[in-house]
């Protein structure tokens, strides 16, 4: 009965640890919207690594959106990379010299755009640059160590399509509010998608216990 206690304590830490990284993937919000609609896209980027800092974040741009505007950031020079029309296909955040995030530290940018009428899926194929010059590529599927963010794309109401915005699930994060194009209404709040994983770990954590309960009633009882 005493080794069962230190056991199910490491399985706790090791499902708590899982979350953890699971939270710090590099994400897109919203994780939903609408052909046609107009959005504020924010790019989650947290830093992983212990000893060095994120110095860099580059995106490319979907084909599903077209992006218009980026949000300034104080510390951090934005480039664009376009097409041969004009179209931009990638947004480059680099920090200033000596700047960037460190372990216990995230940043979100911002850019603006219209989703296409014909939209289906936006997938956001990111890498992220640290002080070292390792590159951690999130351009994986869901299941991968390194997965793109995706933001799906609801048909399109024919009310109002172009000056709206996604559903009200998985849109932008309300951490940094930042004001929406010139020409349309900011997002509304996110309802956080990490949600769900941490009632499930808390549900697993919880199951774990009723089980150790149930060995010490065993155990007393013999």
């Amino acid at each position: 009965m005493k080794k069962l206690f230190p056991a199910a304590g490491a399985a706790i830490l090791m499902m708590l640890l899982m979350s953890s990284i699971a939270s710090a993937h590099v994400t897109v919000w919203p994780k939903a919207t609408t052909q046609g609609s107009y959005e504020v896209f924010t790019v989650r980027v947290p830093s992983e690594k212990a000893d060095v800092t994120t110095t860099a974040v580059k995106v490319r741009v979907p084909d599903g959106v077209e992006v218009s505007r980026t949000q300034p950031l104080p510390g951090w020079k934005t480039t664009l990379g376009t097409t041969a029309d004009g179209r931009i296909e990638s947004i480059t955040w680099t920090a200033d010299e000596g700047k960037g995030l460190t372990q216990q530290e995230f940043n979100e940018f911002k850019v603006s755009g219209k989703v296409a009428a014909d939209a289906k899926e936006l997938n956001w194929k990111a890498y992220q640059t640290y002080s070292d010059s390792s590159v951690v590529e999130w351009v994986g599927a869901a299941d991968s160590e390194y997965p793109a963010s995706v933001t799906t794309v609801a048909a399109g109401t024919g009310e109002g399509d172009g000056h709206g915005h996604g559903a009200a699930a998985g849109t932008e994060p309300a951490a940094s509010p930042a004001p929406a194009d010139a020409d349309h209404a900011a997002a509304p709040a996110e309802k956080d998608s990490s949600l769900p994983l941490y009632l499930s770990i808390a549900a697993l954590v919880l199951g774990a216990v009723a089980v150790i309960a149930a060995f010490a009633r065993r155990g007393s009882k013999g």
